[in-house]
């Protein structure tokens, strides 16, 4: 078992198109390349329809706002951390830390 899963396609044009959904809790699955001959672009608007409306839920969770600040906060541990080797000059050389 999975969280729900929607797979998309990056056009050249930098577009993204919805076009696989899998929910292994209620045993959904929808691809809208089942038949590769002939998509199926009601099934690819309504998995980019979804998509609109989840991605507003995600942001309006506050999901976005807490990703960011922690990434922010990484980043700036990140910049404190000093260096687990010692440097060459350091008093401690030859020791492990």
């Amino acid at each position: 078992m999975k969280d729900p899963d929607l797979c998309f396609e990056i056009h050249p044009d930098g577009k993204w198109q919805a076009y696989e959904y899998q929910n292994d809790y209620v045993g959904v699955y929808k691809n809208a390349y089942s038949n590769p001959e002939k998509p199926n672009i009601r099934l690819q608007g309504e998995l980019n329809e979804f998509a609109q409306m989840w991605d507003k839920n995600i942001q309006e969770q506050g999901y976005v706002h807490a990703f960011r600040e922690k990434l922010a906060v990484k980043e700036a541990l990140s910049k404190q951390i000093a260096p687990l080797v010692p440097q060459s000059n350091s008093p401690h050389r030859g020791r492990s830390i």
